[in-house]
């Protein structure tokens, strides 16, 4: 399953960490805030920052090495045990979303530790329905900028990072702090490539775009559109500079520039209780098409060119029933889009499935469909967080949440599970 595109990516990151490590990138700096010496780690290193919810950790995988080597206790941090853990990144601009009621801490990616001093409470979920369907986080960061987003009052706020491309501080986004847009409730966030902020409103049918200045590298002023429809719930997508809506009560895509919504799912709104579960692909790099994932499958939808949605990676109908045949709950991870390679996963209730499809050409995928395989199960219970795919720097990592087992799918997946090389760095910045 490899790709000339990984290969070189690999090559690189190897070779950037055999420098780092002959230059001795990874030293033990002096005391910090207890006395106590912490890891210096390079700032562009090519790790991808993971979680582990049963551990209440987060830490640092070095896809070159296979292995953990750095981790930060998320111990201090109220409600953190027990509660799902999770990560926001985009190179050294590293976000934890942890505790009860969820909270957003940076992370100092050169020291491995929390800047606890700069968290913030995360905004709670929109209340305007308690069905089940894939609910993004409020909160995103790309392309050097950091973006919150209330669901209930739809109140938008944005910064850009420091001039490392880290998170030294999150007041701008405080709830306290005055926002750029306010674009109604129910209301989803994301952010693109290019540091754009969209934030979409399905009680008011409204999205607004944040742009950064191309001259000054400071975000504009918020301008408005209509998103093309009203509903109970919105999730939320950036394709190049162009915004992919999701209505699960119709199960309809709307996009920017597209001439009509596209029906993406098979399942009516009706035998889902109200909402259609579908999952759309992060934010990535201009495509003639957008990834989206269902219950049984990953799919392309193109934008525009009035082809047909096409499935890339099934998941067998055995994999979504028990052993008596019943149906087993299934849950939705975000996909991605990495170079020629898309990729999928799926939770569903002890086991984690995972599907990867490299072929294809610029202007859309092959019409061949991938079979998803099973990667492994919890040891005991069923899936709570369910599995999240991390991207960072052109490498994918998929981290189950609740065990905070990991793979390297990069090319055929190979189970990474070392959490104990990754002892927890001194905290307090």
């Amino acid at each position: 399953m490899s790709t000339t595109g990984t290969l070189r990516r690999r090559a690189t990151v190897a070779s950037s960490v055999v420098v780092a490590l002959a230059a001795g990138a990874f030293v033990w700096s002096a005391a910090h805030a207890s006395g106590e010496a912490v890891r210096t780690i390079s700032l562009h290193d090519g790790g991808v920052w993971v979680s582990d919810s049963s551990r209440t950790l987060v830490g640092r995988l070095n896809t070159a090495a296979g292995q953990l080597d750095a981790g930060v206790g998320l111990g201090e941090v109220e409600g953190a045990t027990g509660a799902v853990v999770d990560v926001v990144q985009d190179g050294p601009a590293v976000l934890v979303v942890a505790g009860s009621p969820a909270r957003v801490l940076p992370i100092d990616p050169g020291t491995a530790t929390l800047r606890s001093s700069s968290s913030i409470a995360l905004p709670l979920p929109s209340k305007a329905t308690g069905l089940p369907y894939a609910v993004p986080l409020p909160v995103d960061v790309r392309g050097g900028t950091v973006a919150v987003v209330d669901p209930g009052t739809g109140r938008v706020w944005a910064e850009r990072v420091g001039t490392d491309g880290a998170v030294h501080s999150l007041a701008a986004i405080a709830p306290s702090a005055p926002p750029l847009a306010v674009v109604g409730g129910v209301a989803a966030v994301a952010v693109g490539d290019d540091g754009s902020v969209y934030a979409a409103s399905a009680a008011t049918g409204t999205v607004v775009t944040i742009g950064v200045d191309a001259t000054s590298g400071r975000l504009g002023a918020a301008t408005s559109a209509p998103l093309g429809f009203t509903s109970k719930a919105v999730e939320l997508t950036v394709v190049g500079n162009r915004w992919v809506a999701y209505d699960p009560a119709t199960a309809l895509l709307h996009a920017a520039g597209l001439a009509a919504p596209v029906e993406v799912s098979d399942d009516s709104p009706s035998q889902t209780g109200g909402l259609a579960q579908v999952a759309l692909q992060q934010p990535g790099a201009d495509s003639p098409y957008v990834l989206v994932e269902t219950p049984a499958e990953l799919k392309v939808v193109p934008l525009g060119d009035g082809s047909q949605s096409g499935t890339v990676v099934a998941l067998a109908d055995s994999a979504r029933t028990d052993a008596q045949g019943a149906p087993s709950s299934v849950i939705l991870s975000r996909p991605v889009h990495v170079d020629a390679c898309l990729h999928g996963a799926w939770a569903v209730a002890a086991k984690v499935w995972f599907g990867r499809s490299c072929v294809g050409t610029a202007s859309g995928p092959a019409a061949t469909t991938t079979q998803a395989v099973e990667l492994g199960s919890l040891a005991r219970g069923s899936h709570f967080g369910g599995v999240r795919l991390r991207v960072d720097r052109g490498i994918v990592v998929l981290d189950d949440l609740d065990s905070g087992t990991l793979w390297d799918v990069d090319a055929d997946p190979v189970r990474i599970d070392d959490w104990a090389s990754a002892s927890p760095q001194v905290q307090g910045s």
